[in-house]
């Protein structure tokens, strides 16, 4: 409190005479002491909290990967249309053909795939949404490198129709690395006579077989025979 007690001379009691302009300026100075206070605050809740937001934010570089990445994997399926037209490109002529065999790729619930083959067996193939440029297009690729011809594709997907959708770096590339383990030279005519053998599940399938007709003393041409009509 700001003033002085004066005792009254006619009661004798205390009186409190407030003393505004002392007051006035103690209120001043504690003005500016608590704006100053707050300011303080608030200027450590800024950087505070700038801190935290870089502490949150990942470096730019690794932003810019993990947006490349994310890009790259996402791949818009390619409509009946485009597949269809590339399949008739690359010698597909029949459009009823065409037809099955996309529908066998792309739809889980193709009344096609309940339908058996020349062998008499099912048709299983595990049917997913297919891009034209990073499925179906990198398979004729590699095919075609690997010395299959042109007019031979086409009889080798409606032989084995999943083929079109196989990823070439984790399916058909360690398949054809095994045939050449085993010893066979000309692997092109191979999978062209028997385009099942890309049917395999994996490696170990296929190593399986030709390890069991080694066990039984079976030559190499003879087994190369196997795999080209058994399969």
């Amino acid at each position: 409190l700001y003033g002085t007690l004066n005792a009254s001379p006619t009661t004798s009691r205390l009186r409190f005479i407030p003393n505004f302009q002392a007051a006035k300026h103690s209120a001043a100075g504690q003005g500016v002491r608590m704006r100053a206070i707050v300011r303080g605050c608030r200027e450590k809740r800024s950087l505070f909290g700038g801190m935290q937001k870089r502490n949150r934010q990942p470096h730019r570089s690794l932003t810019s990967f993990a947006d490349a990445t994310a890009k790259s994997d996402r791949r818009t399926p390619s409509t009946f249309e485009e597949l269809d037209g590339y399949l008739a490109t690359i010698g597909i002529e029949n459009r009823n053909e065409r037809a099955r065999l996309i529908d066998l790729n792309t739809n889980p619930n193709s009344l096609f795939a309940s339908v058996s083959n020349k062998k008499g067996s099912k048709v299983y193939i595990k049917a997913r949404p297919l891009n034209l440029d990073h499925d179906v297009k990198p398979v004729i690729r590699y095919l075609s490198a690997l010395g299959v011809k042109k007019d031979e594709i086409p009889s080798m997907i409606i032989a084995q129709p999943a083929m079109i959708g196989y990823d070439v770096e984790t399916h058909i590339k360690p398949l054809v690395d095994c045939l050449e383990d085993i010893g066979v030279e000309n692997i092109s005519r191979l999978l062209v006579r028997r385009p099942t053998i890309l049917g395999l599940s994996n490696t170990q399938s296929l190593n399986k077989i030709v390890d069991y007709l080694k066990s039984v003393d079976t030559p190499l041409d003879k087994i190369i025979e196997y795999l080209s009509t058994s399969l």
